[in-house]
């Protein structure tokens, strides 16, 4: 279907936070983009047709480019009509089609004309003699469709409980986690089960609030011509926001964690609640746009389109999934209109359940702890120490005491695994450095183990403590009341009140005078007023003054971004609130988008801490074929002690020619902050002086290209004056074409020289580069992709546990080597039986990133010869018996900064390698589809490198596999496969598991189907391995395994399969070894018997049943039985 995308095309939106028909024809979502800075919000109603665009900062309109496909996918098409025939014939052939090939209807448990329906829900149990009785259940099920002529209904109903969310890598999200049902028409809707609480923001009120509840919404009549909609709510939270600013590393890309609003390490951010703003301008998310994400490791990493540098300003809102106490979110709406009068009310709020904490119980002296911090939270911690019984399975600690260098005795905890002492389970929080008396140790299969470390003359010396913060319950709320009257034609009136509460501690009556405020705004509007003597130009004016008092507060944020920074201000620096005032006027006249300008006036009061006024001045004016673009800004404010002064400005001028666009661009961004008294400069928020010369063509041509040269200086404070401190030079290129319909070809680059002129550093290099290229010859025989990927980046040292699962559900197992009882980390192996696998390895990201250079590539081919050639014989009739299929990925990161290493990460040497992953597969077909013969040689190549807390731990894999297939007559096939592979694990952390397995093996097999129901399958397998990383240790296996497969399978009924295996092993070596599990494949030498039995029988209407059985037998020891049983209903 992409490839029948047509071409883009591109429109100009001058109405916002309106739904608009975006095209006739049916548009590609993944294809929308803006042509613009400054990108907007938008919804895309794929199934309308129709997108809702927010309005952008300072632009009027905007311009919206797009695909379609070649069609209306939303209109019923059809060449003939079914009415002029029988109404029945269509299903009668479905019927006998059916009928002739044996294949079922579909056979559901209830049945349902007009809504369709798909899912099970199952319930089962697994026993065995090596585990405990385990029961699980589930229940997924998806419903779309008509209950009556006017209601429809959508539903999705899980009971899983899915741990992890969609990959942050895609403009559009799966919301495979949401789980609702909903009833709806064109002026009802009422949906219960996961619901996102979104408003149309109002002056005061904004938020965006993932939650779990109902929300009922109605559109109706009223008399007067009013237009009402009202729209109620109540929910629980799934989450809370935050806001935070992620400091930037010169060329790194990332990956950025993301930490909480109260500095917490590990969040999950909630799928697609994130904003992520680059120097105050909205980035979209997707591999193809600006940025990607990982929700569930709250890790962000920018795309070779976003140059980071040091003085870059990330700003990240999101929801996540921290919550204290439950929360219940309550709200109601209402709006109603009619042509010359409006009028709305609004209420919202968020309130924790003092009385349900989460994941934690308050003591009654925890809670006089709140009771007497009032609204001082910074205090609130408590010891996290708790007595109990010795556990193998848990990290615990002993009470001792210890001494510093001054001999000062102090009571401390140590780690111990002594049944006699350890009975303290001891919970650390990180305080920061300097503040704690513990540091992380090192890491075991249970957990993390922390060590007292001793201060240093009296000053703690760690940066972990065994308390945690104490957490209290908070309410916020606000109700707003607004209204407006359509003075004239082109004159408007707006007034909205509104009053909030905020609470922060809900246990304590403390410091409660500030918890409630007001707020209210009053807006005067002109818009598109007729100018005489300027023939097409439209005078746009306005008038607006906002008062907030001391106490007021928003949910969420309301202005833009960056507002208080173009104040020179920072809440975080007064402990005092202020109550705010802002008068705001601007005038502008407007014809199109090339010719305009703009101006507008902001005065601010708010306390001791801004006392000043902004103008702002924008234009665009086209002479011919230049155009001059031009914005400036001045700013000032007066504080006690400082005075802020920020003069920011731009100027664009361009020659559009038919083929090519050269121009300049020339900025000016100078802030200082000075000392009232001494007039030295204290400090800047950013000043530089940049030019940029560039060369590109129109983007509505088949080929476009740009390239650009900024240089740059900016400027810090030194010694109260301001001095150049770095000049950069920056070279980007990009060029697209469409070489044909099927070869297209993407090429971004990118490079920075950054030189620090005072000669605190070194001088820093960036290279980012991108391809991408999708082509096809000679008719789509030969088929390629490639992706091609240069940044630099940063890698995540990790830590991994493993933590029980019932038996069946993991992918590792325990072997206590050393006989002492304790899981240690080298003791536990990737699980091959069904019956050890009751151990999962979880991944625990630290905080620690080392710095890397990344490269990743991707090919993949495809060469497929067509069949006809056979009819022209020669070498042609030859060849097209011959198919290829290669693909190889890899994803590099390495510290060596040669250019040549960058560029092609495959000869580097080990120790620059921080993390790899690379895998290469590709194989050779002859007679891919013919049923009587066919042979295949293929290779094989794995590898994966990973950066531990302590160390690498790494995986590598080499097959060279060859296989041919004969079919003797219609029902017997002979198969022969011989596999030469090379096995190697090394890891300077578990030393124990560094080894080099050379394999063999032979493994011929064949197959009698005697009838279309039932196949008998024969095989053997002879193995060969040898350890050849230590020559000296001469561990050698050879496995001989004889094997018999049987399957019946009858159409609609069930199917039921059964397997025997023999293995004979002869094994030099120490069995219980980490070689020794890998060479054995987790059997015993000498004899053993595997058995396995499959049974799946349809029982009617619905209902399904399948039972499973494996066991094994090694030498002396018992028999190891494991059955499953479950019963599944289709719907």
């Amino acid at each position: 279907m992409l490839a029948q995308q047509g071409g883009e095309n591109c429109r100009w939106i001058s109405t916002f936070d309106q739904e608009l028909v975006l095209d006739s024809l049916t548009v590609f979502p993944e294809s929308i983009r803006f042509d613009a800075a400054n990108q907007p919000a938008y919804n895309f109603n794929l199934q309308a047709n129709t997108i809702k665009v927010s309005k952008p900062t300072g632009l009027d309109s905007i311009r919206v480019c797009y695909r379609t496909l070649p069609y209306d996918l939303h209109t019923p098409k059809a060449n003939k009509t079914l009415d002029i025939y029988d109404s029945t014939a269509l299903f009668k052939d479905a019927v006998l089609y059916q009928q002739k090939l044996a294949i079922p209807k579909r056979v559901e448990v209830v049945k349902t004309e007009d809504i369709a329906k798909t899912g099970s829900i199952s319930r089962g149990i697994s026993f065995g003699n090596r585990q405990d009785v385990f029961v699980n259940s589930t229940l997924n099920l998806q419903m779309e469709g008509r209950l009556s002529d006017n209601m429809n209904l959508r539903a999705v109903i899980t009971d899983r409980n899915v741990p992890f969310q969609p990959e942050g890598n895609t403009q559009q999200l799966q919301d495979f986690d949401n789980v609702f049902i909903e009833l709806f028409n064109d002026d009802f809707s009422l949906r219960a089960g996961d619901v996102v609480l979104q408003n149309e923001p109002t002056n005061f009120l904004k938020y965006y609030k993932n939650v779990q509840g109902g929300q009922l919404k109605t559109s109706y009549d009223m008399p007067g011509g009013f237009k009402a909609s009202t729209t109620v709510a109540g929910s629980v939270a799934k989450g809370r926001f935050g806001s935070v600013s992620v400091e930037p590393i010169e060329g790194v890309q990332g990956p950025y964690r993301v930490r909480g609003p109260n500095n917490e390490r590990f969040i999950i951010i909630l799928a697609g609640s994130e904003k992520v703003y680059i120097d105050g301008q909205l980035m979209q998310r997707g591999y193809d746009y600006d940025y990607v994400i990982d929700y569930n490791l709250a890790e962000i990493t920018f795309t070779n389109k976003v140059l980071i540098t040091q003085f870059t300003r990330i700003r990240i809102d999101y929801e996540f999934s921290d919550q204290n106490y439950s929360r219940s979110i309550f709200l109601l709406e209402h709006e109603q209109a009619n042509e010359k009068l409006n009028f709305g009310v609004n209420y919202y709020s968020e309130k924790d359940n003092r009385n349900r904490p989460l994941a934690f119980d308050l003591s009654f002296d925890e809670k006089e702890i709140l009771a007497n911090a009032g609204d001082n939270l910074d205090q609130a911690f408590t010891s996290r120490v708790d007595s109990v019984a010795y556990d193998e399975n848990l990290i615990l600690y002993r009470q001792t005491n210890a001494q510093d260098a001054q001999n000062n005795v102090y009571q401390i905890y140590e780690y111990s695994t002594n049944p006699d002492s350890a009975f303290y389970n001891v919970q650390f929080s990180e305080v920061g450095s300097g503040n704690g008396n513990y540091v992380l140790k090192n890491t075991t299969a249970n957990g993390r183990v922390y060590e007292w470390v001793p201060p240093v003359a009296g000053i703690p010396s760690g940066n972990y403590e065994p308390v945690s913060p104490l957490y209290a319950p908070n309410q916020k709320s606000m109700f707003t009341l607004n209204g407006g009257y359509k003075l004239s034609k082109f004159d408007k009136l707006d007034v909205e009140v509104a009053f909030s509460k905020n609470d922060v501690n809900l246990y304590s009556d403390l410091d409660s005078e500030d918890d409630k405020g007001m707020a209210y705004k009053v807006i005067y509007e002109g818009k598109a007023r007729p100018i005489r003597g300027l023939e097409g130009y439209k005078l746009n004016t306005g008038l607006s003054y906002e008062y907030d008092d001391e106490s007021f507060s928003f949910i969420d944020r309301i202005r833009y971004i960056e507002f208080d920074r173009d104040w020179s201000f920072n809440a975080a620096d007064y402990t005092e609130q202020f109550s705010e005032n802002i008068l705001n006027a601007n005038v502008s006249l407007q014809k199109d988008r090339l010719n305009g300008l703009s101006y507008r006036l902001l005065g601010r009061k708010r306390g001791i801490a801004v006392d000043g006024f902004q103008h702002y001045i924008n234009g665009t004016k086209e002479l011919g074929r230049f155009r001059l673009l031009f914005d400036g800004f001045y700013m000032h404010n007066s504080q006690p002690d400082v005075t802020s002064e920020w003069n920011r400005s731009s100027v664009d001028i361009s020659y559009n020619s038919k083929y090519f666009i050269p121009g300049y661009r020339y900025k000016v961004d100078r802030n200082a902050v000075t000392d009232n008294v001494t007039s030295e400069v204290e400090s800047t928020a950013m000043n530089f002086e940049e030019h940029t010369f560039y060369l590109k063509n129109a983007d509505t041509l088949r080929t476009t290209y740009g390239v650009d040269v900024q240089l740059r200086e900016d400027r810090l404070p030194v010694n109260g004056a301001l001095l150049n401190n770095t000049r950069s030079n920056t070279y980007n290129a990009f060029f697209n074409t469409q070489i044909n319909e099927a070869n297209r070809l993407s090429m971004l680059f990118t490079y920075r020289n950054l030189e620090y002129l005072d000669g605190s550093a070194e001088d820093d290099r960036t290279i980012m580069g991108r391809v991408d290229w999708n082509g096809s010859f000679f008719k789509r025989i030969i088929q390629s992709d490639l992706n091609y990927n240069l940044a630099n980046s940063r890698e995540l040292r990790r830590e991994f546990i493993f933590i029980p699962v019932p038996t069946g559900q993991g992918t590792h197992t325990w072997r206590d080597d050393n006989g002492d009882g304790v899981q240690d980390l080298n003791e536990f192996y990737l699980a091959i039986n069904p019956d050890e696998k009751n151990y999962a390895k979880i991944f625990v990201p630290t905080d620690d990133f080392v710095e890397a250079f990344n490269t990743t590539v991707s090919y993949r081919l495809n060469v497929q010869f067509p069949r006809n050639w056979k009819e022209d014989g020669g070498l042609k009739k030859f060849i097209q018996h011959f198919s290829n299929v290669t693909a190889w990925s890899v994803d590099s990161k390495i510290t060596d900064d040669d250019l040549l290493a960058r560029l092609w990460p495959t000869n580097v040497s080990e120790e620059d390698i921080l993390s790899a992953k690379e895998s290469l597969r590709s194989t050779l077909f002859f007679n891919r589809t013919n049923a009587k013969f066919g042979a295949d040689v293929g290779f094989t190549r794995l590898e994966n490198k990973q950066l531990l807390y302590n160390g690498f731990e790494k995986n590598a894999s080499r097959d060279l596999r060859s296989h041919v297939r004969w079919s003797f007559n219609r029902g017997l096939v002979l198969d022969v496969n011989y596999i030469q592979g090379l096995k190697t694990s090394i890891s300077d952390v578990l030393t124990t598991r560094n080894y080099t397995i050379d394999v063999e093996t032979w493994q011929p097999s064949i197959t009698w189907q005697p009838f279309t129901t039932l196949r008998f399958t024969g095989t053997y397998s002879l193995k060969n391995k040898v350890n050849v990383f230590d020559e000296a240790s001469d561990e050698e296996a050879t496995l001989n395994e004889l094997g018999l497969e049987t399957r019946f399978s009858k159409a609609a009924k069930g199917t039921i399969s059964a397997r025997l295996k023999w293995v004979e092993i002869a094994f030099n070596g120490e069995e219980t070894s980490p070689i020794g599990y890998e060479m054995l494949e987790a059997l015993r030498p000498g004899s053993n018997l595997t058995w396995n039995l499959n049974w799946q029988q349809r029982l009617g209407n619905g209902l399904q049943l399948i039972l499973s059985y494996d066991g094994r037998k090694s030498g002396e020891n018992d028999a190891i039985h494991l059955g499953r049983v479950q019963v599944s209903a289709l719907f």
